[in-house]
């Protein structure tokens, strides 16, 4: 039987993820991220949300009018959101998760072969 284990936010902060206000802070940097896109950001921040539901918005805008007007910026978020998660990606890859007297059978190595759900690795995009 296939054992996953199902993290809730904040659960990789001990190895160096990163909280959500990281992962905002990241966004408004990152070179793919406009004017219009940083404005975005900062109205779902500000409205209680995140990345994710700029995001949303975005993905929903070009559901309904499929033009290089929507899609450029979908383009541009999802990008630098890849990004993100490869840069911590590459973080967790040279991390060691656990000392080394723990049991074998209290280990997550065996949870280390699951991409993060943003993988480029898993979804075949990246740039």
């Amino acid at each position: 039987m296939n054992c996953i284990l199902l993290t809730g936010a904040g659960f990789s902060r001990n190895w160096g993820g990163w909280l959500a206000n990281e992962a905002f802070e990241y966004l408004l940097g990152c070179p793919e991220v406009d004017a219009g896109l940083r404005a975005r950001l900062w109205k779902s921040k500000n409205e209680g949300g995140g990345f994710e539901d700029a995001l949303a918005e975005l993905q929903e805008q070009f559901n309904r009018c499929k033009n290089s007007e929507t899609e450029r910026p979908l383009r541009n978020l999802r990008a630098a959101i890849v990004g993100m998660f490869d840069v911590m990606d590459q973080a967790f890859e040279r991390t060691a998760f656990e000392p080394e007297f723990q049991p074998v059978e209290y280990s997550i190595r065996n949870f280390r072969n699951y991409p993060p759900p943003f993988s480029a690795r898993r979804s075949g995009r990246g740039s």
